[in-house]
């Protein structure tokens, strides 16, 4: 999907979906996208549109909360991508993830992202895909650094 704009999901049901989980202690969802407070911790995790699709991204704006994810990755044995990719097919997904990207935001924010594929099959859906992507995004980096709110600097 590269190159082309975000085609529409269904931001009302993917809302929906992920309240169910009642992962997050906040959403909000907007004709941009879906924002979704993380648990006992300040970040937040998106799904939005960009220029090369629907992405899902983790937002931190502590520098120490960055640090801490990537120190535990650093020093782990599989990658960001595996570990994302072991949570999607433990959800039942069956499309795989790219490359997660890691940078600054032009807010300051240290911001890990991936782009949600096109679905593989007909019988698939954008919506789903997206919330899969969300729920193992949030799964993988719940269990890294000080994400779980728990532990101390």
């Amino acid at each position: 999907m590269n190159g082309s704009p975000a085609a529409p999901l269904d931001l009302l049901r993917l809302k929906d979906d992920v309240e169910r989980s009642r992962l997050f202690r906040e959403l909000d969802a907007s004709n941009q996208g879906l924002r979704c407070h993380a648990q006992g911790i300040d970040a937040w995790y998106e799904v939005m549109p960009s220029d090369r699709g629907w992405v899902v991204r983790l937002v931190i704006p502590d520098r120490w909360l960055s640090e801490s994810i990537e120190s535990d990755l650093v020093h782990g044995r599989d990658s960001l991508e595996a570990l994302v990719g072991d949570e999607l097919v433990d959800l039942g997904c069956e499309s795989s993830i790219g490359t997660i990207r890691h940078f600054r935001d032009d807010q300051r924010q240290y911001v890990f992202e991936a782009g949600i594929p096109a679905p593989k099959t007909a019988n698939d859906d954008d919506t789903t895909l997206a919330l899969q992507f969300l729920l193992a995004f949030e799964s993988t980096f719940r269990q890294l650094g000080n994400m779980s709110g728990e532990g101390g600097d």
